[in-house]
């Protein structure tokens, strides 16, 4: 019985064997082909490559409607690299005198030039409960600054770079955010 079944192992392996000597020729140049463009690929990827930076370079408030308040915010986002980089979108979350006030989300995002920066625009509004914890702080500090800090994860929509987490903070003036209102 062992007999038959090797008989039959080795006919269905020489039955899968191709009988055309064309073919075996065809299958180097397809995987030669095929290791080409990968390492092509990856001579693409580069080590070297640094995450973006984001600066508030706008906080205004809008008209406020009903029980949330509206904002307007501006970010400067730079890109340090040698390519452009296109972003699919982008989350953030931005902290006022240690609350997280303001969550959202954009996928309206310009291209990063190469050694360039673009402006980003948002709109985004801070709901009753979170601005009301704010006021209570506000009122019980003197100064007319007030701390910030935005988390934002930039999505480039590359696999292999992914999602790309980038912070600032700062100090925002009060005196001239009331003016620009």
């Amino acid at each position: 019985m062992t007999d038959s079944l090797f008989t039959h192992f080795k006919i269905s392996q020489v039955q899968l064997m191709p009988n055309n000597k064309r073919v075996a020729p065809l299958m180097k140049k397809i995987i030669i082909l095929f290791c080409i463009t990968l390492l092509s690929a990856c001579a693409t990827l580069h080590p070297n490559f640094a995450n973006p930076t984001v600066k508030l370079i706008n906080f205004k408030p809008l008209k406020n409607n009903g029980l949330e308040q509206r904002f307007d915010i501006d970010l400067r986002v730079t890109n340090p690299n040698a390519q452009t980089l296109k972003l699919v979108g982008m989350s953030y979350a931005i902290e006022l005198d240690g609350f997280k006030v303001i969550t959202g989300a954009s996928n309206d995002i310009p291209d990063l030039p190469a050694y360039g920066d673009a402006k980003v625009n948002l709109k985004a509004s801070i709901g009753l409960l979170q601005s009301a914890r704010l006021f209570s702080s506000l009122l019980n500090k003197t100064r007319s600054e007030i701390n910030y800090s935005i988390t934002t994860k930039l999505d480039t929509g590359i696999p292999i770079i992914g999602i790309l987490p980038v912070t600032d903070s700062g100090v925002l003036n009060m005196s001239e955010l009331i003016k620009r209102n």
